[in-house]
């Protein structure tokens, strides 16, 4: 990709919306889980974001409210990835996953 390619991409929906996630899963990797969450839900409110990039942002600020034990929220995030019509099957296979393990460990 060009430079000018690249610049570009920053300015279109997709590409900030990307940037802002992947800022939010390295901050996530970093442990840095309020920042995540910050970012993620940045994504979130961008109109005009693909909505493969926001499953993938509704599934990490899930997880990331998880690590945060705020389980009601993550919850709320993790069903919104499954009422998503354009999320991609394993975005939609993961949270189901997760909501599982919330709920083995809830009753636990």
């Amino acid at each position: 990709m060009g430079l000018l390619s690249g610049f570009k991409s920053l300015f279109s929906a997709r590409g900030r919306a990307q940037s802002l996630y992947e800022r939010g899963f390295k901050k996530a990797k970093a442990r840095d889980y309020d920042g995540a969450i910050a970012d993620y839900g940045a994504v979130l409110r961008l109109d005009k974001a693909p909505q493969d990039i926001k499953a993938m942002a509704l599934l990490n600020r899930g997880l990331a409210l998880s690590m945060t034990k705020d389980d009601d929220a993550a919850a709320k995030d993790l069903q919104a990835v499954l009422a998503l019509d354009k999320a991609p099957a394993a975005v939609v296979a993961a949270a189901r996953e997760k909501i599982g393990r919330m709920r083995k460990r809830s009753k636990e």
